[in-house]
């Protein structure tokens, strides 16, 4: 329920300063709950008022002691800020809290986004496999895929190389699941298939996706952007230029931030991709990807300082 409250606030163009004002009256009138607390500290996190949020994570700390929720949340706040001593310091506590399978899985996740955003695939890819384990044991077919198509080993293998294991394991994924539950395993496969070129998997996996959209009543905001997306890489593999795909990428209101700072540096569209930046740099610093289109983007613009130090952040990242 919170995370739809969410969801609908952002697609409706709330301010963080409304949004803010919704989830303190929630807090009013539920004040046993953390959720509307959390969901606080995240509005003020994307509107870049970190110290804030850092200030309402205290709060649900001292109303929720015992909470591994609040702990978790507020240990991924920081790792997408890169201060890794306090993240795992937060995780430690947690771990601690943790009794229920809700509460343990809430764990594994927060692990395997750990491990991908410092940069280390063995790591990312023991973290997976424990989660697919879990889930095996504890929520049978439909609680796996359901809760394995976001994993970030599926989603990024291609960035250290591996989307071929990526690949192998969502056809061995396919092969052992029903088919009424297979379709959650087209999103990974289509950002693998974008990131290794493969436009004519990629081709297959849209038709897929519209035969799926078609046939299931689906939220709208969620086709739109899922379509948008795809769409905008297909055309862009296809031309070997962006300018037919931003006309996609600009359809999704929030979205595609990465894809659209790759397009706008590629077009020498340079307001637009500062406004990108800006972006990211207020809500998800520490997003490795991101990070590397940034640096590149001051280069191309000949900005060398500023490339430079997003060069170095990352090597800082992987070293740490």
């Amino acid at each position: 329920m919170w995370r739809l409250a969410s969801s609908l606030m952002r697609r409706d163009g709330f301010s963080p300063d409304s949004a803010a004002r919704v989830w303190r009256r929630v807090i009013e009138l539920r004040p046993g709950d953390p959720m509307p607390r959390l969901n606080l500290a995240a509005v003020m996190e994307r509107a870049g008022r970190v110290d804030d949020a850092r200030e309402e994570f205290a709060h649900a700390r001292v109303v929720f002691p015992r909470n591994p929720w609040v702990f978790i949340s507020e240990a991924a706040m920081e790792l997408r800020f890169v201060n890794w001593d306090r993240a795992e310091a937060l995780r430690a506590e947690a771990a601690d809290l943790v009794r229920t399978d809700r509460e343990k899985n809430l764990l594994i996740w927060f692990d395997e986004l750990m491990c991908y955003l410092r940069g280390r695939y063995d790591c990312l890819v023991s973290a997976y496999r424990l989660e697919l384990d879990f889930l095996s044991e504890t929520r049978g077919p439909a609680g796996v895929i359901g809760g394995i198509h976001e994993s970030r080993f599926l989603h990024h293998a291609a960035e250290f190389g591996r989307a071929s294991e990526a690949f192998a394991q969502i056809d061995s994924l396919r092969r052992t699941v029903d088919p009424s539950f297979a379709w959650w395993l087209l999103w990974p496969e289509a950002k693998l298939a974008v990131a290794t070129g493969d436009v004519d998997r990629a081709r297959s996996v849209a038709a897929s996706q519209q035969q799926v959209f078609d046939q299931r009543t689906m939220n709208a905001g969620f086709k739109r952007n899922h379509t948008a997306w795809l769409a905008g890489q297909i055309a862009w593999l296809e031309d070997g230029n962006c300018r037919r795909a931003l006309q996609d990428f600009e359809k999704m209101r929030d979205g595609a931030r990465d894809a659209r700072l790759r397009c706008y540096t590629e077009l020498g569209r340079w307001n637009d991709a500062e406004r990108v930046v800006q972006d990211v740099m207020a809500i998800n610093p520490g997003d490795i990807p991101t990070r590397y289109l940034i640096a590149r983007y001051y280069a191309a613009r000949g900005e060398k300082k500023k490339a430079l130090d997003n060069a170095f952040f990352l090597m800082l990242l992987f070293q740490a």
